[in-house]
């Protein structure tokens, strides 16, 4: 089938709920194959796809009911540009919210810094939910008003989308935005309480008072705060990056491979860090548990180590999983030229 002939198909389906693609992609060919005669040129395929109309006006007689918040024949439009503007929206008033909320914080606890700083990043999360709602729609509704005659929905069939390689696969934009605003809160607000020594181990005591220490030894941790900003930068710029291509490629996947194996890194050498751990909490749990000093650092020892494993080992699996990407797509795509010549 000609190529032009895919395009229009693609940019009427595009503007359909998923379930409906399926089953409109192959009556709307149908449809087309039967207007054309046998051996048609060029020509005749243009002259009958413009006779078809608009693919945003066939895509809402397809859809079978009217919507009326924004016109049907820009609805779809409407819909990905929302979703696009409110991610946009929400992903930046929340990182420049929660780091702007960081650096003036009032709250001295943990619990208190932690809970304001959550606050904050809700509170800006809504604002920018509202705004983008509101500025997207006047703009389309006002579009839809004075856009919506037959002069504004005429096309010329050369100029339709061009097909997406299905071989390509998409990335996620709601788990990478999550992951984005995770990395952002969750990263600089635990570089900051290792910073002001308040990222600490609380217990209750027998008299219903409550005791805290501080788990890293601040002589130790300190100079290791660089390679953790390094680390939280990384991820965080790894997360846009995908957000901007939006598909895996070779690009997203080496950056992808390159962060990944950065972050490991550091965790391992700072898990592995001679006297990473503070004495005083050592001998409080010494304490708790009936055990000698001595043993307690061991067990700490041996556990950190285990994390260092757990992080090389999943680290590894991400790399062969993210490569794997592009493995099946090249061998999609000789499977797809063997049956050709088969053929």
């Amino acid at each position: 089938m000609n190529n032009i002939i895919e395009k229009y198909v693609y940019d009427v389906v595009r503007r359909l709920p998923e379930k409906m693609r399926s089953e409109v992609t192959k009556e709307l060919r149908s449809n087309i194959e039967e207007m054309l005669s046998d051996k048609p040129n060029t020509n005749e395929i243009i002259d009958v796809l413009q006779s078809l109309g608009h693919p945003r006006i066939l895509a809402s007689k397809y859809r079978g009911k009217d919507r009326y918040l924004i016109g049907p024949e820009y609805y779809e439009d409407y819909l990905a540009v929302l979703k696009v503007i409110l991610i946009v929206f929400v992903s930046v008033s929340v990182v420049f919210g929660a780091i702007s909320s960081i650096l003036n914080l009032d709250a001295t606890t943990v619990f208190r810094i932690i809970a304001e700083v959550l606050g904050e990043a809700f509170e800006n999360a809504i604002s920018a939910l509202f705004t983008g709602f509101a500025l997207v729609t006047i703009v389309f509704a006002i579009k839809d008003k004075f856009n919506n005659n037959e002069k504004a929905l005429e096309f010329d069939v050369l100029t339709l989308p061009e097909l997406p390689d299905i071989k390509v696969k998409e990335i996620s934009v709601v788990c990478t935005t999550i992951s984005l605003i995770v990395n952002v809160i969750f990263g600089f607000l635990f570089i900051y309480l290792i910073y002001t020594n308040n990222l600490n181990v609380i217990w209750f005591i027998g008299n219903g008072s409550v005791n805290s220490l501080a788990i890293f030894t601040e002589s130790v941790i300190n100079p290791l705060i660089p390679l953790l900003i390094v680390s939280v930068i990384a991820n965080v710029s790894l997360d846009a990056f995908k957000l901007v291509k939006r598909r895996w490629n070779l690009s997203v996947i080496g950056v992808h491979t390159f962060v990944k194996i950065l972050t490991a890194t550091i965790a391992i050498i700072v898990l592995r860090k001679s006297g990473l751990i503070n004495a005083e909490l050592i001998t409080q749990f010494s304490s708790i548990f009936d055990s000698t000093y001595s043993i307690v650092e061991a067990n700490l020892a041996r556990g950190l180590t285990v994390l260092a494993i757990i992080i090389g080992i999943t680290t590894v699996l991400d790399i062969v999983k993210t490569w794997s990407i592009p493995a099946k797509a090249y061998i999609n795509k000789a499977n797809k030229y063997s049956n050709s010549d088969e053929v």
